[in-house]
């Protein structure tokens, strides 16, 4: 049993270097921050502000510099701050009255979640197993299934030939014309 723990942790510490890697370069380069872009559109804004706001996000620094911060930050638990920049994002779940009912709704989900997971890994192979594997794969499977088969069907097989003679009939036209107004003025 130690052997097999021990083979666990030896793939899960590459596994979540790699998975760290991957979170940090995902997060750097979803675009430049909110409070940078207001700035910047902010009439009467001075490059000194813009240059500040970048020092202070590490913007300037070269990647390997802001991935050794961001990871020693995490494992510190300096997570930064909160879009107010009043609380430490790692405050937000310490009072759990102050925390948004969704939270706590995923705080149960997860919870129910773990429980069945738990029992089943404890009864395999009974009907209880069998009938959360099928549900599983009712609920998650075929509706992306059903989906994939309609895009096939209407966005490939039968656009294909639409598109080397596009006609739209006279009551189709006014149909995508109300559509148009109706989303348009949304």
């Amino acid at each position: 049993m130690s052997r097999f723990v021990l083979r666990r942790l030896l793939v899960a510490v590459p596994l979540l270097f790699a998975a760290s890697i991957v979170t940090f370069l995902l997060v750097t380069n979803i675009g430049t921050p909110l409070k940078i872009e207001n700035a910047i559109a902010k009439p009467g804004h001075s490059a000194e502000q813009v240059a500040s706001l970048r020092r202070q996000f590490g913007i300037g620094e070269p990647p390997v510099e802001r991935y050794q911060d961001w990871v020693t930050g995490f494992v510190k638990g300096d997570w930064g701050k909160n879009q107010d920049e009043q609380d430490q994002a790692t405050d937000l779940g310490a009072d759990p009255g102050h925390r948004p009912p969704a939270h706590r709704g995923f705080d149960h989900l997860g919870a129910a979640g773990c429980a069945g997971g738990h029992h089943r890994a404890i009864r395999q192979y009974t009907a209880f197993d069998y009938s959360m594997t099928f549900l599983a794969f009712l609920f998650f499977s075929i509706p992306a299934a059903v989906l994939a088969g309609f895009l096939k069907e209407f966005g490939a097989i039968k656009l294909n030939p639409w598109l080397r003679e596009p006609s739209v009939s006279t009551p189709m036209a006014h149909r995508l014309a109300v559509f148009g107004l109706i989303a348009g003025s949304s």
